[in-house]
């Protein structure tokens, strides 16, 4: 049985937010890069950095069972042992990477997140 999804259809971007009170003060972090997103965009972006990292972790479980396989290997027996090396190697080269991805999403889902609070703040201040 084959799932089928259906594309969303988002509203134009102009009709989605319009700021009566001004600009939105954002995160020093990346020059207001968030600042131009509606609120819309905004959460749609928080939700594919979590969805990456949920991905990412448990990309990092699968490689951390196969290192601790390979670390095993490596001290039980001495075949193959160039093979068993270079198979450790790679998997340690794609979890540093992994973790560099999740760190950088990290970051990313921050600033994200503080530029969605100050947006929410600001509409309980003027009471909306």
């Amino acid at each position: 049985m084959t799932p089928t999804i259906l594309p969303a259809r988002r509203p134009a971007p102009e009709r989605l937010e319009s700021h009566a009170f001004g600009p939105i003060a954002t995160s020093p972090g990346r020059g207001g890069a968030t600042r131009e997103l509606s609120t819309f965009e905004l959460a749609d972006r928080l939700v594919q950095a979590w969805s990456r990292n949920e991905r990412r972790l448990g990309e990092l479980d699968g490689l951390d069972s196969g290192i601790a396989a390979a670390r095993r290997r490596l001290a039980t027996t001495a075949a193959g042992r160039g093979l068993a090396e270079a198979h450790l190697a790679r998997l340690l080269s794609r979890r540093a990477a992994c973790v560099a991805a999740a760190r950088a999403d990290a970051s990313l889902a921050e600033e994200l997140s503080r530029e969605w609070d100050a947006r929410h703040a600001m509409r309980r201040a003027v009471g909306g």
